[in-house]
């Protein structure tokens, strides 16, 4: 303010408190309770993502809660799956032959588009992962198109940005790998990472029940 660059006296619009993340016991952490929950130990088991997106789904970001050593081997759960599914896709199903097979997916995927995307902007984490779930339960008992994939992917991304990242290459979208091209020119370009790609845009008229 003092520069110029501002005209408010606050250094930010919006003020927004995160809750407490409390021990097993419900009960603040601390060494003299015994209740404390390493971080690291988790990342080591678990990996980065996975602790991530469990302290995302476990409560709202305003509320937290007491920690729940079981809840975070159900996300584990969830990312294999994923995994699993994304790795294993096969290629040859388009876009156009999903749509026309399962509508209601199609609509299920554009709603998805719009309430994560608002959940992002207003904190809704927990609400958000678990539309996410949602969307992928109904995904895995179909044959996906790499579109629909890349899709969910980038949905998910904000909460698994490594794992979202290894999907995305393993789809082809390598960022260190040159474009396909017998020009020299095609061959030095680059392929984009996930977290430099557009957020997915939704269609107002598929979302319509």
């Amino acid at each position: 303010k003092d520069f110029g660059y501002i005209e408010f006296n606050e250094p930010f619009m919006a003020l927004r408190h995160q809750g407490i993340i409390l021990g097993e016991d419900g009960q603040k952490m601390s060494k003299s309770r015994g209740n404390i929950v390493d971080p690291d130990e988790l990342v080591k088991k678990y990996g980065a993502d996975t602790v991530r997106m469990y302290l995302c789904f476990m409560s709202e970001y305003s509320h937290g809660g007491p920690w729940n050593p079981t809840g975070i081997l159900g996300i584990k759960r969830f990312l294999d799956r994923i995994y699993n599914k994304i790795s294993n896709l096969k290629s040859q199903i388009s876009k156009s032959q999903i749509k026309t097979r399962n509508s209601e997916l199609e609509r299920l995927l554009h709603q998805t588009i719009k309430k994560v995307g608002e959940d992002i902007e207003n904190f809704r984490f927990n609400t958000a992962v678990s539309t996410l779930m949602i969307l992928f339960n109904a995904l895995e008992k179909e044959n996906i198109s790499k579109d629909t994939a890349k899709i969910f992917l980038k949905l998910i991304a904000p909460f698994v940005p490594h794992f979202s990242e290894e999907l995305w290459q393993k789809l082809g979208n390598n960022p260190d790998a040159p474009q396909n091209g017998s020009r020299s020119s095609d061959r030095k370009r680059r392929r984009k990472s996930i977290h430099l790609e557009i957020w997915p845009e939704y269609n107002p008229k598929l979302i319509e029940a």
